[in-house]
């Protein structure tokens, strides 16, 4: 009977690392908070763990009311499904609860690949739509001058290459320096500069 305290103590420290979190190997149901970045780009989420700041090993799903231009501290949890697709990752996360939000007031560029990095699909992330640059489907990109906007033109008139050519589009780099729309912070970048490549 005096071990029956060292026996629940061995017990409850047992369950604790089962629960615990491990970033190589997540389990279903596992749960841990994540650092959300102001930014998003075609090739990177930006997404980290929040204890040591290390890219997430998971995708965060059911994020639809992420705002470019802020950070975020959430809590998510790892989803395994029952069957796997057969074109995509066999688990994620998926959004529990937003622990904070803060507004990004800094004013240093940063960089976005304006391509489309998937098994599945190739070419730009951007097109021309009513005389705007529109990027990922919902971001605007407006140039900082005319001369960008020309490069601009100059780069979507291949977009019909890198979509065609998987040789041409693996090699080809197009990607851009951007800072926050201040006008249109969560929903715009401003192309400061194109960084190209084998075009």
């Amino acid at each position: 009977m005096r071990y029956l305290p060292l026996l629940c103590l061995i017990f409850i420290s047992f369950s604790c690392s089962k629960d615990k979190f491990d970033s190589s190997d997540p389990k279903n149901g596992q749960t841990t908070e994540l650092f959300v970045d102001h930014f998003y780009s075609t090739d990177n989420n930006n997404i980290y763990l929040w204890s040591d700041r290390n890219p997430s090993p998971l995708s965060l799903r059911e994020f639809l009311d992420r705002e470019i231009g802020y950070t975020y501290k959430v809590k998510a949890k790892v989803y395994v499904p029952d069957v796997a697709p057969q074109d995509g990752p066999d688990k994620w996360f998926v959004l529990e609860q937003v622990l904070s939000k803060e507004k990004y007031t800094g004013k240093d560029p940063f960089e976005i690949s304006l391509q489309i990095h998937s098994v599945l699909a190739r070419g730009l992330a951007f097109r021309k739509l009513d005389g705007k640059f529109i990027y990922s489907g919902s971001y605007e990109l407006k140039p900082m001058n005319q001369d960008i906007a020309g490069q601009m033109e100059q780069i979507l008139s291949l977009a019909e290459k890198l979509h065609n050519n998987g040789e041409y589009s693996a090699k080809a780099r197009v990607r851009a320096l951007v800072t926050h729309d201040p006008e249109n912070p969560d929903k715009g970048y401003i192309v400061q500069q194109l960084l190209t490549a084998n075009l």
